[in-house]
């Protein structure tokens, strides 16, 4: 299959009552897998570094049922370089997916940005066994990440080729 790719990649559906679904890549043959994901955050004056695990669980595993997962946690969370402005963290995380009963361990790492009163992520996740094998560690970077705030379309991004879905 030369000049095919494995990656198989998901795009939300935009329908009369807005946006569902989530940016997504995975090569479901190696067990790698690139998700953006979103959620609102309950305290906006909040630091993101002081939300807890089941705050992470939940923005990280949105697409994943409660059923076919098990055990989440933060390995770690760290303060990271801002990205325009904006409260960036980076986070280690790790759980089980359960296929048909199996535990399966997944392994990834997230760059989370703070945005208005949502957070934003970019997480990148691959199997236990390949990731103990990589040299190089899955991380996305501050360029890999853009996201702003739509002020009910007072868009502040408008001239910059973004188009507010509002």
């Amino acid at each position: 299959m030369r000049g095919r790719s494995a990656w198989i990649v998901s795009l939300p559906t935009l329908t009369a009552n807005g946006e569902s679904g989530t940016v997504s890549a995975n090569n479901y043959v190696k067990g790698d897998s690139a998700v953006v994901n979103a959620r609102n955050l309950k305290d906006p004056s909040a630091p993101l570094s002081g939300y807890d695990t089941k705050f992470f669980e939940d923005l990280f595993l949105q697409q994943v049922a409660p059923s076919q997962q098990q055990g989440f946690k933060v390995v770690k969370k760290k303060a990271a370089e801002a990205i325009e402005g904006q409260e960036t963290i980076d986070v280690e995380y790790r759980y089980d997916l359960l296929i048909n009963g199996v535990p399966i361990g997944r392994h990834g790492f997230a760059k989370v940005v703070k945005v208005g009163n949502s957070a934003v992520s970019l997480g990148a996740t691959t199997t236990d066994s390949r990731y103990k094998g990589m040299k190089v560690r899955p991380s996305p970077t501050p360029a890999m990440l853009r996201a702003w705030s739509c002020g009910a379309c007072g868009c502040a991004r408008r001239g910059s080729g973004f188009r507010c879905l509002h």
